[in-house]
């Protein structure tokens, strides 16, 4: 899809080469912090890869009894990965106005054409969708049908995420 595609962009033009340069010592005294975040991303971006295709396979084989819910059901180790993101979030734009980084930064919003903001808010914005999807789906499953259970864990699992 095209998030995974603009995730994937992301991912390699700045997340890995930003984390090959603080290995090599090329970009000495990055944060720790602003690691873990955008190692983040890049786990973000592999699990949704994997999810993605996981749910094309169904669809592309659907039949009336296939379960859904318990694709939504493996996004649990993203949710962990979703809050520490979300919590590193602000540091990563706070880190803007810190001398030291303005030039990584221009560098990468110019790698983005501008929407660096946009470009980090993605997953969240995506985690919106997959919760607005599993609530759709929930309200069409039949309450007997055995995924019903599913996409209501699922919906619980990541609402709490989702409202921070």
């Amino acid at each position: 899809t095209e998030y995974v595609r603009l995730l994937r962009s992301t991912v390699r033009s700045i997340v890995r080469s930003t984390l090959h340069q603080t290995r090599t010592g090329e970009l000495r005294d990055f944060p720790a912090h602003m690691i873990l975040f955008l190692d983040g991303l890049e786990q973000i971006y592999v699990i949704n890869l994997q999810f993605l295709q996981d749910l094309q396979m169904r669809v592309n084989t659907w039949y009336q009894q296939q379960p859904l819910g318990e694709l939504f059901l493996q996004l649990g180790p993203l949710v962990l990965l979703y809050q520490d993101y979300l919590f590193l979030y602000p540091a990563f734009l706070d880190l803007r106005t810190d001398n030291t980084w303005r030039s990584w930064f221009k560098h990468i919003e110019e790698k983005l054409d501008g929407q660096l903001e946009v470009s980090f808010l993605r997953p969240f914005n995506r985690l919106m969708q997959y919760l607005a999807l599993a609530k759709e789906l929930e309200n069409v499953t039949p309450k007997l049908h055995h995924d019903h259970a599913h996409l209501r864990e699922a919906i619980n699992l990541l609402e709490p995420v989702v409202s921070t």
